[in-house]
């Protein structure tokens, strides 16, 4: 969609229905059922596992211990900023960048907020920006 000279661009928008089910991997020492900020989440539990492997050796040892995935669902309908169309990521981040200090997700994750927005989706996995907001924590499924 492009967008006409005086008006701004309107991203696209993917909407998700009430019960949908979003997964996160951790394998974090802190003891939570939601992430209080901004987090990834993936549509499979196969997906959410891949955020669980640091890459840093003593963190990786840490982690194995704690190693687990959230299951949760969706309180209500939700939109999306829909950023799985290459390209899209760019001008959407551009369209930011006014209100961005720095580009780091939390600062893009902020001002995703401050436009109205509860997060985006790309290909397969959706940062939320307020998922207390948003999800009800399920089931824990603890990794070997």
């Amino acid at each position: 969609m492009l967008a006409l000279r005086n008006e701004p661009y309107r991203p696209p928008m993917r909407h998700f229905l009430k019960g949908t089910m979003l997964f996160h991997g951790t394998g974090s020492m802190e003891n939570f059922q939601v992430p209080d900020g901004p987090a990834w989440f993936a549509f499979c539990i196969e997906d959410a596992k891949r955020w669980i492997r640091p890459t840093n050796m003593l963190l990786r040892t840490i982690a194995q211990g704690n190693s687990r995935v959230h299951c949760y669902e969706l309180l209500h309908d939700i939109s999306l900023v829909d950023l799985s169309k290459w390209g899209d990521h760019k001008r959407y981040r551009s369209m930011l960048s006014s209100g961005v200090e720095s580009p780091g997700m939390l600062n893009l994750a902020m001002a995703v907020k401050h436009q109205g927005h509860f997060g985006w989706v790309m290909r397969d996995e959706i940062m939320m920006v307020e998922p207390l907001k948003h999800l009800s924590f399920t089931k824990q499924v603890k990794l070997s």
